[in-house]
């Protein structure tokens, strides 16, 4: 079932190639497995209120780890890209969270056919953004207690597929230089342009 209706979901991260793994010991794999948790909580926390959802229902506070402010904020712009594909995903799988063990099965189920073909920052965020959407699907629904269910799911599946690649990368840490990397990149392109509009600008003057 799963296959057949988000399935297409990893098509939208074709374009970004997996990464080789460099095998380092930056990140131990407890830590990796520790903020795993965390930053999905923080995600999940934001989202519950940014539904508009009473976030105190929730059996944790959001932190104050650096990096989930970043994947959050990322993940908002992927979520804004692809509407569809996140919003009421549960609902759109025709399942109900009332049973834990559904909630855990159907979402490693997505999960692993997202990552089927190796992992990348972009299916990461996509990983907490489908956790958010279920999340806040348990919390709509009046079950805010297995909201706890999607995050150790995550956590386990981080553990199981994800940790050999994280550690590689130097842990979750390592977004900080995605991020900066790209605005980076983004600067650079906007002062080419600027400069080309300048120029444009004077050779027309005198003409």
């Amino acid at each position: 079932m799963i296959s057949e209706k988000f399935g297409f979901v990893a098509e939208f991260f074709r374009s970004e190639k997996p990464n080789n793994v460099v095998h380092t010991q930056k990140e131990k794999t407890s830590d990796i497995a520790r903020d795993s948790g965390t930053i999905c909580n923080d995600y999940i926390f934001r989202k519950v209120w940014d539904y508009g959802l009473d976030p105190s229902l929730l059996e944790f506070e959001e932190s104050e780890l650096e990096v989930s402010c970043e994947i959050y904020f990322a993940g908002q712009t992927l979520e804004k890209m692809y509407p569809k594909v996140y919003y009421g995903i549960p609902r759109k799988l025709g399942m109900s969270v009332e049973s834990k063990k559904d909630i855990n099965i159907i979402l490693t189920e997505l999960l692993l056919k997202l990552f089927s073909d190796g992992v990348t920052w972009a299916k990461l965020l996509s990983m907490f953004a489908i956790a958010g959407s279920f999340a806040v699907e348990c919390v709509r629904k009046g079950y805010p207690e297995h909201v706890g269910v999607v995050t150790r799911s995550i956590e386990n599946f981080v553990v199981l597929h994800v940790t050999d690649w994280l550690v590689g990368k130097g842990g979750w840490e390592a977004f900080h230089d995605v991020v900066n990397e790209r605005q980076d990149r983004t600067m650079m392109i906007a002062f080419f342009v600027f400069i080309f509009l300048t120029w444009l600008v004077i050779k027309l003057s005198v003409v």
